[in-house]
């Protein structure tokens, strides 16, 4: 176990809540097409050529509550960390230049914390109902 790490019996006794999530379904498609969904505009007639991926919803998945164990939680350990950073952008995320600046900043932060040469970003999106809530996390 990493230094500074929790056990998972700790984490079983964290605060629970539960929440409903939506995944892909499996599809034997996939193992020749990968799955996509083109945000693009189609003609009508290629409409059903929009996706191939369906979704199915679980309910009742177990959530716990870790903001008071942000630093116990490692990338190598848990699959996921927590990583405090002070951006330098906290509006105009509704002009490309500041989201494209954005993105190239993040891509620097993560190329130091993983300590990697190279990063690549094949999708970035910043979702006008999320832009408030990022400058207030920011």
């Amino acid at each position: 176990m990493a230094t500074g790490t929790l056990p998972l019996a700790t984490y079983q006794d964290l605060p629970v809540t539960t929440g409903s999530f939506q995944y892909i379904k499996y599809s034997l498609n996939f193992d020749h097409e990968k799955p996509y969904h083109y945000l693009g505009t189609l003609d009508p007639d290629q409409e059903h050529l929009r996706t191939n991926i369906t979704y199915e919803k679980r309910q009742d998945i177990p959530l716990r509550d870790l903001r008071a164990q942000l630093k116990s939680a490692t990338l190598g350990t848990h699959g996921f960390q927590f990583m405090r950073h002070q951006s330098r952008f906290n509006s105009g995320f509704d002009d490309d230049e500041v989201v494209q600046s954005y993105v190239l900043e993040t891509l620097d932060l993560l190329k130091e914390f993983l300590g990697c040469d190279n990063i690549f970003c094949y999708d970035s999106r910043v979702l006008p109902n999320c832009i408030q809530t990022i400058s207030l996390l920011i």
